[in-house]
């Protein structure tokens, strides 16, 4: 009998002493001169505003009443969390604060909503503004050093933990790595800042200096407590170094990647290494997957921790480090038990991105079975009905300090919040509250291009019904299981809570299409083929480029046919509205009236002056700024007399955003 390999635990223990001892010193660089203020101590001194426009100012002041001044005058006091909406101008505001110890200030500059944020150290001084001076501020860079090194050793444990990723054949692995992360920097933040990001970038910012600080309060775990916290801490490790969304978008772009490497190694473990790296190819240019990579948002993660739940379970049985062909040489009982307690932990992860994703579990429950050996399904069956549950639901509640306190009422309450359904969308024609069952499968359908969904049916049944490939029974399962977040209270919003079922359909796409190549007969028939897939997407991509989140494939007429017809939502995320309000900026007067009539609205940057005289109505304004989603709402706008449109943002023919100005 072979021995238990001890690597793993002995790694696993040195991971959690590395991260706990950078962790302990991380307390050291969060040092907040108000919160850890001695009793009786007002802070007073200087704040530095990054930008011009409307701030949300105010603090947490549990312990008794606050009193916060800005240049000499008292905007907000009372106990508890207080916060007032005032217009500043960028630069360095004198500022006083007297309340208990312990206190914090909190605030939200221009562009952002939601949860607030603690204020940067960085961005005060006890020095009156005469004479303040600031370093980096906005960021706290010890703070993100420690932060960044822990989020290295954990990435660089789990890539050592799975090795076979890279093991043996891994050249495939790492280009197709290096060409996802290309494609999703480029153009990285050209399509403006979306719905939600400032919401998981601010709430992300205070989970991680909470954890730094030691600090398991309840309250202090209160920000978009709706929405588990996995999504957030990636968000708030790219936060602290800078007053921008930039670095925390790079860090999503690389899970992302990271997920092509996953469709490329479940591809090779299904089928062959050749099927595998067309997988790759596959979902490193499929627009959806690149959208979501260049957002802040929790459909990258979600996707990622459900490609490695589903690598883990097809793996539970494996031989130890085999390379492509499948030897079921039993593993002991101790390997068995590590790797079904693996598959947990990702599951854990999965859950503690987003809720819906629970639904991975029983995918990867029917993976295991499905790819046990019969003499040992009794066995591995006890194993992952005992052991993976546990370990998921440990893995959930350790990460989240929110769980340590009455977790069945948090989960209750956010649920309470999450259950609400957002504004009526179009939907094949008609204007819908409540869509139904389908409204996911053919949203599936209209937004995966349509050589890769002809690939995916096509190739696929045959691979199933004539070759009778197991593997193609396994692709279905997985494509199949986050369809049933329809039967959820959450419809909504297009594509993006079944993205886990995108690296499935690039498998199953790469199946068809090797299929296809190998049946050719001919290398330079092969060769064709699967340079004009490549070529196919790379247009694709470059077609809709910055704005991916639009996509709609051929087989609905794309955006533009899509918007006129009624049958999607085009816009919804708030892309392009940057580029429309940068037009704005340059042009107008001071002075200027302008209409916002866009949704969402936070997301709009405007100049300081503007904001004086900004209206939210299309009444007498010199500059209207109208998207789609307004309009879906309010009616279609109808420019006044005198009123012409001088800028628009398409995405491949649809309009995102338009700017009209009065002659």
């Amino acid at each position: 009998m072979r021995r238990f390999d001890w690597s793993i635990p002995r790694l696993l223990v040195t991971m959690a002493i590395v991260v706990a001892g950078l962790a302990y010193v991380g307390k050291f660089f969060t040092v907040d001169p108000v919160a850890d203020r001695g009793a009786g101590e007002p802070f007073t001194g200087s704040w530095w505003f990054p930008r011009g426009g409307p701030y949300i100012l105010g603090f947490d002041s549990p312990g008794g009443p606050g009193k916060l001044d800005i240049d000499g005058e008292t905007i907000v006091q009372g106990t508890g969390e207080q916060k007032v909406r005032r217009v500043y101008s960028p630069g360095v505001h004198a500022v006083s604060f007297d309340a208990p110890a312990g206190a914090r200030l909190l605030w939200h500059p221009p562009g952002r909503r939601g949860a607030l944020e603690y204020v940067p150290p960085s961005s005060l001084s006890a020095q009156p503004p005469e004479l303040a001076t600031f370093t980096a501020p906005g960021s706290e860079i010890g703070a993100a050093l420690v932060a960044t090194a822990i989020l290295v050793v954990i990435v660089l444990g789990g890539l050592t933990l799975a090795r076979p990723i890279v093991h043996g054949r891994g050249g495939p692995g790492t280009m197709i790595f290096v060409v996802a992360l290309v494609v999703r920097l480029y153009g990285l933040g050209d399509a403006g800042q979306t719905w939600d990001e400032d919401e998981y970038w601010s709430s992300g910012r205070n989970y991680v200096v909470n954890v730094l600080r030691h600090d398991a309060a309840p309250e202090s775990w209160r920000w978009n407590f709706q929405h588990p916290p996995l999504t957030k801490y990636l968000a708030g490790v790219g936060a602290l170094w800078m007053d921008g969304f930039g670095v925390s978008r790079v860090l999503f772009a690389l899970m992302g990647a990271g997920t092509c490497v996953l469709a490329f190694s479940i591809g090779r473990r299904l089928f062959s290494t050749r099927v595998g790296a067309f997988a790759g190819v596959c979902a490193a240019l499929m627009p959806h997957l690149i959208a979501h990579s260049r957002v802040i948002g929790h459909e990258t993660p979600s996707a990622f921790f459900w490609s490695l739940a589903v690598w883990l379970a097809l793996r539970v049985n494996d031989a130890h480090n085999r390379d492509e062909e499948v030897h079921y040489i039993a593993p002991g009982s101790a390997d068995l038990v590590v790797r079904v307690a693996a598959v947990g932990v990702a599951v854990g992860l999965a859950a503690a991105t987003r809720y819906p994703n629970l639904l991975v579990a029983p995918l990867v429950g029917a993976l295991v079975l499905l790819e046990t050996p019969r003499d040992r399904l009794l066995k591995t069956a006890a194993l992952g009905i005992v052991i993976a549950p546990l370990v998921a639901a440990a893995t959930f509640v350790a990460i989240w300090p929110l769980m340590w306190h009455d977790p069945i009422a948090k989960i209750r309450a956010g649920y309470e919040i999450m259950r609400q359904q957002h504004l009526a969308e179009p939907y094949l024609g008609s204007v819908v509250q409540v869509p139904p069952w389908h409204y996911f499968p053919v949203y599936l359908m209209a937004t995966t291009p349509v050589v890769l969904l002809a690939a995916a049916f096509v190739g696929g049944a045959v691979r199933a019904a004539v070759l009778r490939e197991k593997g193609m029974l396994l692709l279905l399962l997985w494509l199949v299981a986050p369809l049933g977040v329809a039967f959820s209270p959450v419809r909504q919003d297009g594509v993006r809570y079944i993205l886990p079922a995108l690296p499935a359909l690039a498998v199953a796409a790469a199946a068809g299409i090797d299929l296809l190549a190998v049946r050719s007969r001919n290398i330079f028939a092969a060769l064709g083929l699967v340079l004009g897939l490549v070529g196919y997407l790379g247009f694709t991509c470059l077609r809709i480029q910055p704005y991916d989140l639009d996509y709609f494939g051929e087989q609905v007429g794309g955006p533009s046919a899509v918007q006129r017809k009624h049958w999607f939502e085009v816009g919804w995320w708030g892309e392009g509205i940057a580029d429309a309000v940068d037009h704005v900026n340059a042009r107008a007067k001071k002075g200027d009236v302008v209409a916002r009539l866009v949704f969402p609205t936070h997301v709009t940057w405007f100049r300081e002056d503007l904001w004086e005289h900004l209206v939210e109505q299309p009444g007498n304004a010199d500059w209207y700024v109208v998207n789609d989603m307004w309009e879906l709402e309010r009616g279609p706008f109808v420019p006044p007399p005198g009123v012409r449109l001088v800028y628009q943002v398409q995405a491949e023919g649809a309009s995102l955003v338009r700017v009209y100005h009065r002659e």
